[in-house]
C-alpha cells in the first residue's frame, strides 16, 4: 500500500521528472509556483501564484511542515527545522520515513476518532481506506460544537468529481488489468487509486532504455475465474473499491445517495452533498463492505525487508569530471562556482579549476513585490532545471522557445564570462554538451568578440559527454563572454536546451601557412609568358562517319563494315557496279604514352612551342597525335584524310594524306593567315586522285584567293605534299564581332568525285575588335574562347605574389586559379575599379578602414608605402567590392581576409606573410576577398602590368576571363610545411 502511495504521489520519484534513475536533480515538488494547469485555460499556465503553492516534496509528496518558517499561513502545521526539511526534500529514505509517519498518524487519528474500516485489521489493505483518505485531503477533528467533522468531501466516493459507476482503478469489469486508467486518474478518489496501484504496479524506467515493474503486487485470496465469479480472487480484488454510496447518508453527513450519478455536480441542488454552500459533507462513521476481511481483503508483499541493505545508486549518464577532449591549458568556465559539492560519486573535479563566472538572466518578470518594490515573479524560472550530469557533474537546461511574446516571457539566458583577459588576441571557444538533456539542433551560442556579438548555431544532441569546437574568435584584450538563451529558430517548448561548461583555448589560429620569400629583385627579367595550348583530342576531320576498310576490322558477322551511298562523304558513281567514292577521316593514331600535361595541369609551361611555322612538328601540332589545339592567337588541326573507292562491297582504290591545318592570328592586325598541308602517304588502285579545299567564314570577314603550292592532283606513285594558304581579314569597323571559320573538302578518284564534307569548330571562333585598351585604336584578332594567363612578376613583387597565391590556394572561391577552374573576369570600367579600390576595399577612413601595417616597410626610395592591395583585383568582376549580381563579393574591405607582408628584422633574412590581427574580426578563410598591407612599390608594380601587358597583348575586353599565376610556388604543395618561394 505504501508503494501504491509513492506510485500515485510521484511515480516513485524523489527527484523531478527530468532526472532519470541514477542521475541527481531537483527534488520533486508538487506545485512550487502555484500554477493552475487544470482550469482549462492554457493562457495562464505560466502565471505564478505563490498563495496557491503546493509544498509537497519527494517520493511521498510530504506537504505538512514543509512550508517556509513564518509562511505557514495555517497550512500543514509548523515548519520543521530547515535541515530536516532539506533531508525530506533531498534524501528519499528520509522522505519515505516522513511519509510513513504521516500515514501512521492518519491511521491513529481516524482510529482515535472511532472510525474503523471493516474489521480494523491493519494488515489488510482495504482497512487503510480512511487513513489514505486523510493522507491526501486531511482529517477535520470533532470540535464538539455540532459542526461537521471527519474526512473531507473531496475524496468521498460519492463526490461527483469522480466517475459514477466506475470499476476498480486499473481494472475492467472482469477484473483484468486496464493500464489505460492511468491516463485519466482524475476519475477516481485518492484512496482508490492507491489501492489500484498496489494491486497493479506500473512499470517505470530503471535505467536508460530499461523498463521494469515498480514492485511486486499485493494479492487476494480466492478461486479462479474473473471478477464476476463469486469467491474468485479477481472478484475479491475488484471489491477493493467500496460501494460509491457507502459514505453518503442524509443524517450522518448530509449526503443523499439518490443524487449519485453521471449528471451530478457540486452545485446547488445538482449533487448528493446537500451542504451546497460549504460542501462539508464530511464522513465520521465506521464502515464495512467486507464482512470476511481476514480472508477476502488484500495482503501485502514486503518488497524491502528491514534486514536488506540499501540498494546501490544507479550509474546512468555518468558525468565528465576531467578535461578529456579539451586541449591542454584551456580556461574553463563552468555553470556552477568552484567548490560546489558534486553529488555523483567519483567526481572530484580535481584536475581543473573554474576560471570565470556563470550567470542566469530571467528577463523582467511579471509582477511587483508589494513591499520590496521589485519583481518577484519570473515565469522563465519555472522552466529552469538542473541535472547531476555533464561536465563536472552539473548542468542546467530549459526548453526551446519561439521568439514571440510568450517565448520572450519564458526566455532565460545563461552567460559564461572569464575572470581575466586572454593573453592572445584570438582564442578557440569550446562548449561542453552533455550526453542527455540536450535535444535542440539549433542552439544559438553568442560570443562577445572585439567586433561585437557573433553567433554560432550548434546541434546539441549526442550520446556522450563531449567538448565541441564552435570556432576561433578575436577578443583583442577584452574579457571573453559566451551567452545562450532558450530562444531558437524552431522553438516549441518541447526540446531540451542544455547550459553546461564553456572553455577558451588561447593560441595562434591564423591558419596561414608559413611563407618565406626574398626581397624584391628589380634587375630580374620579365617573367616568361605562359600560354599552354588548349587541346581537343581526336581527328578534326572525323565527325562520326565510318572510316575506310584500311581503318576498320571486320564485323562480327564476317562481313566488311563498308560505307554506303547513305554514308556522309560518299557518292555513288556507278549504279551498275555498285561503286561509291568516299572521303573522310582516317584512323586515329595508335595510343601511346606521353609526358604532355593537359592545359589545366600545365600551369608552368612555356609558349615557345606555339611559335611553330608550317611544316614544323610541335608537341601540339603533330600528325602523330590527331587533335585540335589552340592558344589566344594560334590554332592547329591535324589528322588523316582518306579517299576510297568501293565496288560491290570491296575496296578497289585508296589514297591517304596526313593533314595539318594552322591558323595564325595577329593581335595588332585584323588580317590573319590559314595554312593547310596535305602530305600523300600512299595511293593504290587509282590511276589519279585530286583534292580540293574551300576556306570560308561566317561573320564580318573577307578573304583573298587561296594560293596552292604544288599540284592538287596525284598520279599513281606520286607522294608530293600540297600546301594551301589563305589570307583573311576581319572587316568590322567598331566594337567587336565574331568570325566562324569553316572548310569544305572534295576528293576525286580517276575523275569521279565523292560527296563534299563540311567542317567547323566552335572553339576556334575568332573575335576581331577595335575596343581593347592600349591598342592605339588598331584592330586585332584572337581566339576569344582561349583564356590567357596573367603571370605575376614574383621576382620583382614577391610579397604581392605571395598574397595572391595564398588567397588562390585557401579561399573557397580560389580566384583566378587555373587548377580550380576559377578565372577572373576583366572589368574595363576604370572608374568603377577606382571606386571599389579607394572607397570600398582600401578606404582609409570610416568603418572598416584599411590600416597600413608598419612592418610592411618600404623597399625602394620615393615610395610612401606601405599600401593597400586587394585580391581579386578591383578591375575584375570577382572583386570583393563588386556587386554579388555581377560575380563579386558584395562586401566592404573589412570583410576580406586581412594579411600583411612582414619585413625581416635582420638584413638578409626573408620576408613572411602574416595575418593582421589589428582588425576586430578575425580571418575565417571563408571570405570572398583578401586585403593586405604590402610595400607600396610592389603593390603598384604587380597591378599595372594587367593594363599595360595582359590586356593589349591578348586583346582582352570587358567580361573576358583570365587566369592569374604566381611562379615560384611550385614546391609549396603541403600547406602544413614552410613554403620557400623560389623567385630567382
Amino acid at each position: 500500500m505504501m508503494l501504491g502511495i509513492t506510485s500515485q504521489e510521484s511515480n516513485m520519484w524523489q527527484a523531478s521528472r527530468s532526472a532519470v534513475p541514477g542521475v541527481t536533480g531537483n527534488p520533486l515538488i508538487g506545485n512550487y509556483y502555484g500554477i493552475d494547469l487544470y482550469d482549462g485555460d492554457s493562457s495562464n499556465d505560466w502565471d505564478i501564484d505563490w498563495a496557491e503553492a503546493d509544498c509537497g516534496y519527494g517520493i511521498t509528496q510530504v506537504t505538512d511542515h514543509m512550508r517556509m518558517a513564518g509562511r505557514e499561513d495555517g497550512k500543514g502545521g509548523a515548519a520543521w527545522d530547515y535541515q530536516k526539511q532539506r533531508a525530506v526534500a533531498l534524501d528519499y529514505t528520509v522522505n519515505v520515513a516522513a511519509g510513513l509517519q504521516i500515514l501512521a498518524e492518519k491511521w491513529n487519528q481516524t482510529s482515535s476518532a472511532g472510525l474503523k474500516v471493516n474489521n480494523g485489521n491493519s494488515a489488510k489493505l482495504e482497512n487503510w481506506t480512511f487513513a489514505l483518505w486523510a493522507y491526501n485531503s486531511g482529517f477535520y477533528a470533532d470540535k464538539g460544537d455540532g459542526s461537521p467533522w471527519g474526512l473531507g468531501w473531496t475524496n468521498n466516493p460519492a463526490n461527483p468529481e469522480w466517475d459514477a459507476g466506475r470499476t476498480a482503478f486499473m481494472e475492467d469489469s472482469f477484473g483484468s488489468e486496464s493500464p489505460s486508467d492511468a491516463a485519466h486518474p482524475q476519475d477516481w478518489p485518492y484512496q482508490e487509486k492507491v489501492l489500484g496501484f498496489a494491486a497493479h504496479p506500473p512499470s517505470y524506467l530503471e535505467s536508460p532504455g530499461t523498463m521494469v515493474a515498480a514492485f511486486i503486487a499485493a494479492w487476494w485470496n480466492g478461486g479462479d475465474g474473473n471478477a464476476t465469479i463469486k469467491g474468485a480472487a479477481k472478484q475479491n480484488r475488484a471489491l477493493v473499491k467500496p460501494p460509491e454510496n457507502l459514505f453518503c447518508d442524509p443524517v450522518e453527513n448530509s449526503c443523499n445517495p439518490a443524487y449519485i450519478g453521471d449528471g451530478a455536480k457540486n452545485e446547488t441542488g445538482a449533487g448528493p452533498c446537500l451542504r451546497d454552500v460549504d460542501f462539508r459533507c464530511w464522513w465520521h462513521k465506521s464502515a464495512q463492505w467486507k464482512s470476511d476481511c481476514d480472508y477476502s481483503c488484500g495482503n501485502d508483499f514486503t518488497r524491502f525487508p528491514a534486514t536488506w541493505a540499501e540498494e546501490a545508486d544507479g550509474t546512468a549518464y555518468p558525468p565528465a569530471c576531467t578535461t578529456n577532449g579539451l586541449p591542454a591549458g584551456a580556461r574553463i568556465v563552468d555553470d556552477v562556482p568552484q567548490g560546489t559539492p558534486v553529488i555523483r560519486p567519483g567526481c572530484s573535479n580535481s584536475s581543473w579549476s573554474n576560471a570565470g563566472t556563470f550567470t542566469l538572466d530571467f528577463g523582467e518578470g511579471d509582477g511587483v513585490h508589494p513591499t520590496a518594490g521589485g519583481t518577484d515573479r519570473w515565469p522563465a524560472k519555472v522552466d529552469l532545471h538542473q541535472l547531476g550530469a555533464g561536465f563536472g557533474g552539473h548542468f542546467y537546461f530549459g526548453h526551446t522557445r519561439k521568439d514571440d511574446d510568450k517565448g520572450q516571457r519564458l526566455k532565460f539566458t545563461g552567460t559564461w564570462k572569464l575572470n581575466a583577459p586572454l593573453t592572445t588576441d584570438d582564442a578557440k571557444v569550446w562548449v561542453h554538451l552533455p550526453d542527455h538533456g540536450a535535444h535542440t539542433k539549433l542552439a544559438r551560442y553568442e560570443v562577445k568578440t572585439a567586433e561585437g556579438w557573433v553567433s554560432k548555431t550548434v546541434s546539441q544532441p549526442g550520446t556522450t559527454n563531449r567538448w565541441v569546437d564552435i570556432g576561433v574568435y578575436r577578443f583583442s584584450g577584452g574579457i571573453p563572454e559566451v551567452r545562450l538563451s532558450t530562444i531558437t529558430a524552431d522553438g516549441t517548448g518541447d526540446q531540451d536546451i542544455a547550459f553546461d561548461a564553456v572553455a577558451f583555448q588561447e593560441g595562434d589560429f591564423s591558419e596561414i601557412p608559413e611563407i618565406r620569400f626574398p626581397d624584391e629583385d628589380l634587375t630580374a627579367p620579365e617573367p616568361e609568358v605562359m600560354e599552354p595550348p588548349e587541346v581537343i583530342p581526336g581527328n578534326f576531320l572525323d565527325l562520326g562517319s565510318i572510316t575506310g576498310l584500311s581503318a576498320k576490322s571486320s564485323s562480327p558477322s564476317g562481313e566488311n563494315n563498308l560505307r554506303t551511298k547513305a554514308t556522309p562523304g560518299c557518292r555513288t558513281v556507278n549504279e551498275s557496279k555498285e561503286e561509291v567514292i568516299c572521303i573522310g577521316a582516317g584512323p586515329a593514331p595508335e595510343a601511346k604514352k606521353s609526358s604532355k600535361k593537359s592545359s589545366s595541369e600545365n600551369i608552368s609551361g612555356s609558349a615557345a612551342a606555339l611559335n611553330a611555322t608550317t611544316g614544323t612538328e610541335t608537341v601540339t601540332c603533330s600528325v602523330n597525335e590527331a587533335s585540335v589545339s589552340y592558344t589566344r592567337t594560334y590554332a592547329c588541326m591535324t589528322g588523316t584524310l582518306i579517299l576510297e573507292r568501293i565496288t560491290s562491297g570491296r575496296p578497289t582504290g585508296q589514297a591517304i594524306w596526313d593533314y595539318r591545318h594552322e591558323i595564325q592570328l595577329d593581335t595588332k592586325s585584323g588580317t590573319f593567315m590559314q595554312t593547310a598541308s596535305f602530305k600523300m602517304k600512299s595511293i593504290a588502285g587509282f590511276n589519279s586522285v585530286s583534292l580540293d579545299m574551300e576556306f570560308d567564314c561566317l561573320g564580318a570577314c573577307a578573304s583573298d584567293p587561296t594560293i596552292w603550292t604544288n599540284s592538287q592532283t596525284w598520279l599513281a606513285g606520286d607522294l608530293h605534299t600540297l600546301v594551301g594558304s589563305k589570307t583573311m581579314k576581319w572587316t568590322g569597323t567598331s566594337g567587336h564581332s565574331m568570325i566562324l571559320p569553316s572548310w569544305k573538302f572534295t576528293g576525286k578518284g580517276d575523275g569521279r568525285a565523292g560527296e563534299t564534307i563540311d567542317r567547323e569548330k566552335s572553339e576556334l571562333e575568332i573575335r576581331g575588335d577595335l575596343e581593347a585598351k592600349a591598342t592605339s585604336g588598331k584592330p586585332g584578332c584572337v581566339f576569344h574562347r582561349y583564356i590567357p594567363t596573367y603571370v605575376i612578376d614574383s621576382a620583382k613583387n614577391p610579397s604581392a605574389a605571395a598574397f595572391y597565391w595564398i588567397v588562390q590556394q585557401k579561399l573557397p572561391t580560389h580566384p583566378g586559379s587555373r587548377p580550380h577552374k576559377k578565372p577572373l573576369h576583366y572589368n574595363s570600367d576604370s572608374a568603377a575599379a577606382t571606386e571599389i579600390r579607394e572607397k570600398i576595399i582600401c578606404h582609409r577612413t570610416g568603418d572598416g578602414a584599411f590600416l597600413p601595417h608598419p612592418d610592411s616597410g618600404v623597399t625602394t626610395g620615393g615610395r610612401t608605402g606601405p599600401s593597400c592591395d586587394e585580391y581579386p583585383f578591383a578591375s575584375s568582376y570577382e572583386s570583393g567590392g563588386a556587386p554579388v549580381a555581377t560575380g563579386g563579393g558584395g562586401v566592404r574591405g573589412d570583410a576580406c581576409l586581412q594579411l600583411y607582408a612582414k619585413k625581416p628584422v635582420v638584413s638578409g633574412d626573408l620576408w613572411t606573410l602574416k595575418e593582421d590581427t589589428r582588425y576586430p574580426r578575425r580571418n575565417t578563410w571563408k571570405e570572398p576577398c583578401g586585403r593586405a598591407s604590402l610595400p607600396s612599390d610592389e603593390n603598384s608594380n604587380a597591378a599595372w602590368r594587367i593594363g599595360l601587358r595582359l590586356v593589349p597583348e591578348n586583346r582582352i575586353i570587358d567580361g573576358d576571363a583570365y587566369w592569374v599565376y604566381a611562379p615560384g610556388f611550385e614546391d609549396c604543395t603541403d600547406l602544413t610545411k614552410v613554403c620557400w618561394v623560389r623567385t630567382r
